[in-house]
């Protein structure tokens, strides 16, 4: 795909961008689009983007740290091959995280338990 700037300026140039990609579908059809899987990254700053962007890490920080272990420990030989290790280190944070969002407790009040959920990480 081709955006044209005949203005030299790229004055409207990331709106004519986002009206190439996005015109003729539906809200629904944009937000699964932003939310899939790449099959791949052009560099490693946007896979360490994608990972931290995707809610799997707290930090930016912690998403580079993560991805420099796994390319340590995973020790691929091709880009592709590091990309699927990050993509599957990635989704299985991102399972974690949602499994560890709620964590049942039980308080007692008046003598009673009262089942209640609480964030993981606030005891």
């Amino acid at each position: 795909m081709t955006v044209w700037d005949a203005s030299g300026t790229w004055e409207g140039i990331p709106e004519a961008i986002e009206r190439a990609v996005y015109d003729g579908l539906t809200e629904d059809d944009q937000k699964r689009i932003e939310a899939a899987t790449p099959a791949g990254f052009p560099h490693q700053a946007a896979a360490i983007a994608w990972g931290f962007e995707s809610g799997a890490f707290d930090a930016l920080e912690h998403a580079r740290n993560a991805y420099d272990v796994c390319k340590r420990e995973g020790n691929p030989t091709t880009a592709a091959a590091m990309w699927a290790l990050w993509i599957a280190d990635v989704t299985a944070r991102k399972a974690a995280v949602v499994a560890s969002t709620t964590v049942a407790s039980t308080t007692v009040t008046a003598g009673q338990a009262k089942p209640e959920t609480t964030p993981a990480g606030a005891y």
